[in-house]
């Protein structure tokens, strides 16, 4: 009768002799890097706490040779970033569902892949402009009710809560009219939200015109309802499209008379230091989206007259620039709706007299590139490997494409408002 006593013993030392020379070099830190990301997994320091004692014993009749590429097979799979646990995989993409506004009036969610529409949150309001929080927990948005004036900004959970019985959170309430980009954005530790409004109601002369915002002031409101919306900033200069910094300690805005010029400025988070961040100036839609770059550098936005061409302002008082100028003397060219991607890339939409109305992007230095036709208002994935937008010509669709411009999938049934799509980061 053959004896396992000694085993155990035996089997540690060989481990600890011969199984760390055959491991590549930084192959361990990197997967337990990997898993402490993820999901926990039981402690592995020792072979008794990752291989079990009926485990063990069985070794014991299995040839080491074959042991030794299995136990590197499994880490491996680990580094990777993909490995099937019962029913669940984990992978290392970020991207979480879409969400926008349906056809119907009420929020939706579809797969990153474009699969599985589905209702989030209903309601008898209409509900417009969603935006993701930081975390990917919460989603804000704007209900807009049938005959009534104002609106009120609410937040409700990722599962949509309220379709379960439970209601959203109301954090402010009898907003006047949304001006700007409409989506309220996230302060990055996901506390707050800002978003510009009318404080009065003026359609005399030049606030008549579209993209006007005579009137509008920058209002934060706290994510958890605990306050309503407080007015912030200069109490005497109109403002809209309010964007918080990517560390928290200030919020932009396009600003200046709504009547007439635009010009880019910031403040800090506490509505303190208000100052003019360049000197360029635009009209109408200038301005009307704003994104800080990832590193919190640079904001880019459109501006300029009668053109509407895409700049890039530094936030240390630098010279900004056109990124997006056309050698075509002919043309009349608008450019409009950029953001940032994560790693720094740039995606806006251009259009104008014989030219395409195309999602356009510009990565690093390299000229734009014209990407699909008929395509506007994206939105990155929070990989930045992928592009949400609204067909331009459709009545009611959603594109998801890659960065060459492929359609991956297309998203019907989709409401007027659906510029807003917004996509939900994992893994924060």
């Amino acid at each position: 009768m053959t004896s396992y006593d000694d085993l155990d013993r035996r089997l540690t030392a060989w481990l600890d002799e011969e199984v760390a020379m055959h491991a590549p070099i930084g192959l361990l830190e990197s997967a337990t890097g990997r898993v402490a990301r993820t999901r926990p997994l039981p402690g592995w320091a020792t072979t008794e706490r990752w291989i079990s004692m009926e485990t063990r014993a069985l070794l014991g009749t299995v040839p080491r040779v074959l042991i030794v590429p299995a136990t590197i097979g499994l880490l491996a799979a680990l580094t990777a970033g993909t490995i099937v646990i019962g029913s669940a995989v984990t992978t290392g993409s970020s991207n979480g569902l879409i969400v926008y506004q349906h056809a119907s009036g009420d929020l939706w969610t579809v797969e990153p892949d474009g699969s599985d529409p589905r209702p989030l949150v209903e309601s008898d309001a209409t509900l417009s402009a969603p935006a993701w929080s930081p975390d990917g927990r919460s989603v804000a948005c704007w209900p807009t009710a049938t005959g009534r004036r104002g609106s009120d900004l609410i937040v409700s959970d990722a599962d949509g809560s309220d379709a379960n019985g439970s209601d959203p959170i109301v954090v402010a309430s009898d907003v006047g009219e949304i001006t700007g980009w409409g989506l309220p954005d996230w302060s990055p530790d996901g506390t707050r939200l800002a978003f510009t409004a009318a404080t009065s109601v003026t359609t005399e002369g030049d606030c008549s015109l579209k993209g006007s915002f005579c009137g509008s002031r920058v209002f934060v409101a706290a994510s958890d309802g605990q306050t309503d919306a407080v007015q912030t900033g200069d109490p005497d200069l109109d403002a809209r499209t309010a964007a918080w910094s990517p560390d928290g300690s200030t919020i932009a805005f396009g600003a200046g008379d709504a009547a007439g010029y635009i010009r880019l400025y910031a403040m800090d988070a506490d509505g303190s230091n208000v100052r003019q961040v360049s000197d360029l100036q635009g009209v109408q839609w200038a301005l009307l989206r704003i994104d800080w770059s990832p590193d919190g550098t640079s904001i880019v936005g459109t501006s300029g007259h009668p053109e509407w061409d895409i700049w890039i302002f530094p936030t240390d008082g630098g010279r900004e620039s056109n990124v997006s100028a056309m050698d075509v003397e002919t043309l009349l060219v608008d450019q409009l709706f950029p953001t940032y991607a994560p790693d720094g890339a740039i995606a806006w939409w251009r259009g104008g007299d014989g030219l395409c109305g195309c999602l356009t992007i510009r990565e690093g230095a390299a000229e734009p590139v014209e990407l699909t036709e008929g395509t506007w208002a994206p939105t990155w994935s929070p990989d930045g490997q992928f592009i949400v937008a609204q067909r331009q010509d459709s009545d009611g669709e959603l594109i998801i494409i890659d960065r060459s411009g492929a359609v991956q999938a297309t998203i019907d049934g989709v409401g007027d408002a659906s510029f807003g799509a917004s996509w939900q980061h994992l893994g924060r």
